[in-house]
């Protein structure tokens, strides 16, 4: 169990000293906004997607594919019990404001900072079943969440299938 603790200890750790390099390199104007920009993709688009697929490859286990199954059906309904609960708490006269609160109760920070501490604590099959929640995450985001974040009322089946279909 101490090990555990000293395990996450170190990576939070780590990761706010990579915050704290961030913030002093733009502070000191050593990266310029197109650099951070530039970097942010490319943590987001290559390197988090290529985590993730490192992790589904892997040998074919019954077990496994279990687990995923059941890995993602837990992360679907712990995104409509964060839906409903943002719905039925988050009013506000500004929609705006109120579709922000919503998006934020939501949508969690949850690819940066779970991976690596789901590979220290957990190993690779952490990763794989943690993967599965952000996959999830993804999908969940780029259709309820930009359907909320837009405020129009379009229709949602409209908004996953061009999600999906990426068009």
């Amino acid at each position: 169990m101490f090990d555990n603790f000293i395990t996450v200890g170190t990576q939070v750790l780590e990761l706010f000293i990579l915050i704290a390099l961030g913030f002093l390199c733009g502070k000191t104007k050593m990266l310029n906004d197109k650099a951070v920009k530039a970097i942010t993709d490319i943590v987001l688009y290559i390197v988090s997607p290529c985590v993730i697929v490192q992790n589904f490859i892997r040998p074919f286990d019954a077990a496994m594919l279990g687990g995923l199954l059941s890995s993602a059906a837990a992360a679907l309904a712990i995104h409509a019990v964060t839906i409903a609960v943002a719905m039925l708490v988050f009013h506000d006269k500004v929609p705006q404001k109120e579709r922000v609160y919503r998006f934020a109760l939501i949508f969690s920070n949850c690819g940066y900072m779970s991976l690596p501490m789901q590979q220290a604590l957990l190993g690779s099959d952490g990763v794989f079943f943690g993967a599965v929640y952000i996959v999830v995450f993804n999908v969940v985001m780029w259709t309820f969440g930009v359907w909320l974040s837009s405020g129009s009322g379009r229709d949602m089946s409209y908004r996953f299938r061009k999600s999906l279909l990426n068009r």
